[in-house]
């Protein structure tokens, strides 16, 4: 399995799983989660996991709650708490309302 497991709390994922239930699943299981991918960040903290980015991308710059950016994916884990309460329902609500407006558009 590409994705490893460092102790129970924290969890790697090194952006090369192409299943999306093994990839939920594998983020869900763990407190924190130490990434290079930006769907696995986001992923994490939609499940409101703490998350730890090494980023290679400005993309990461954008996210609307910054993750604990790190130097690599290797660094030492660290218990840093930076878990979203209420992102996956805030989600929800911003796409339910996007789809409202799509709604009226067609009619």
């Amino acid at each position: 399995y590409p994705l490893r497991r460092q102790r129970q709390m924290c969890i790697r994922d090194r952006n090369n799983v192409m299943d999306f239930d093994k990839v939920i699943e594998f983020l869900g299981s763990a407190n924190t989660v130490v990434t290079d991918s930006y769907h696995g960040a986001y992923w994490a903290q939609l499940l409101g996991k703490n998350v730890q980015v090494a980023s290679w991308s400005v993309k990461f710059d954008h996210m609307k709650h910054q993750p604990h950016f790190i130097d690599s994916i290797n660094d030492k884990f660290t218990k840093k708490k930076n878990a979203i309460d209420g992102f996956l329902q805030e989600c929800r609500h911003l796409n339910n309302e996007f789809y409202q407006k799509f709604q009226t558009l067609l009619k």
